[in-house]
């Protein structure tokens, strides 16, 4: 931001000098251009990849979301694991968001040369509270039970929510464990 002439909303910042900031932010349709909203971001993310070096600063919010969740995580994993497999002189810096809390909890990106940070919250009942204070870590929880109801969605239809949320993970996980025990039983 300080590079662009914009305020840095904080005591002192050591900035170094960064040779192009590449964006794959918030997307919309283009039907004059006869682009859809997923295209457009393959677009933005072709363009950090192929042309961001060492020197790069990478801004990647929520990618992916376009199309069916394991393609979505499947391209977000392949793309940030490109540049995780470079020199660490050519990696860019990155700053990713993303709700694919799968994405850690299946190990699909290589962790020497990353730092996780969330944002603070704290639960008060059924309250969310946003703390706006970065921390080391990861997210546990999408909370979107907790943001549903901040949003004003009706209680019954929050509560409805969870309970389809509990059966399908649990389903889902028990369709891993068998896919994964006949993986094991093939193997050997």
């Amino acid at each position: 931001m300080a590079l662009i002439g914009s305020d840095v909303p904080a005591k002192e910042a050591e900035i170094g000098l960064v040779d192009g900031v590449f964006t794959r932010m918030q997307s919309r349709e283009s039907v004059s251009v006869g682009l859809s909203t997923f295209m457009i971001d393959l677009n933005q993310m072709a363009q950090a990849l192929n042309s961001s070096t060492g020197n790069s600063l990478v801004l990647i919010d929520e990618f992916g979301k376009g199309t069916n969740t394991v393609d979505g995580l499947s391209l977000l994993a392949a793309s940030v694991s490109h540049w995780l497999r470079k020199a660490p002189v050519d990696v860019p810096h990155i700053l990713l968001a993303t709700n694919f809390h799968s994405l850690l909890q299946l190990g699909l990106l290589l962790q020497h040369l990353c730092e996780y940070l969330t944002l603070e919250t704290a639960v008060d009942g059924d309250e969310l509270v946003f703390l706006y204070q970065l921390k080391e870590g990861i997210c546990r929880s999408s909370y979107a039970a907790n943001i549903a109801t901040l949003a004003g969605l009706p209680v019954s239809l929050v509560q409805r929510g969870v309970e389809v949320n509990t059966h399908t993970v649990y389903h889902s996980i028990t369709q891993m464990h068998t896919h994964i025990d006949s993986l094991d039983a093939f193997v050997v």
